[in-house]
């Protein structure tokens, strides 16, 4: 990249969006999230809507229905090392964000 303004290191950890989570481990006020392996059994912290999304790439997906969302994890967890984490939305719905990675 000829016109890369930030170091490497930082672009590199800003593709990864595994950095949404450093605020957190670091003691930071964030929403609780919790990494899930592939082939680890999602459990469902609450009602509401569910969130999908690659922490690299695109594919974001959002859907109410659980067993959708459920075999939605389990494609993307069949193309290699894809952990996850599950976290509550913040605000006035209910909901639970997956974060496929």
């Amino acid at each position: 990249m000829p016109n890369l303004l930030n170091p490497s290191i930082a672009a590199t950890w800003n593709v990864d969006r595994r950095y949404l989570a450093d605020p957190g481990n670091r003691g930071g006020s964030t929403v609780s999230a919790k990494v899930l392996a592939p082939g680890d059994q999602v459990r469902w912290p609450g009602p509401g809507a569910v969130f999908v999304s690659p922490t690299v790439g695109t594919g974001t997906w959002c859907c109410n229905d659980r067993s959708a969302v459920a075999t939605y994890v389990a494609e993307l967890s069949q193309g290699g090392p894809t952990p996850f984490s599950c976290r509550r939305r913040v605000g006035r719905r209910n909901g639970t964000d997956l974060h496929q990675w």
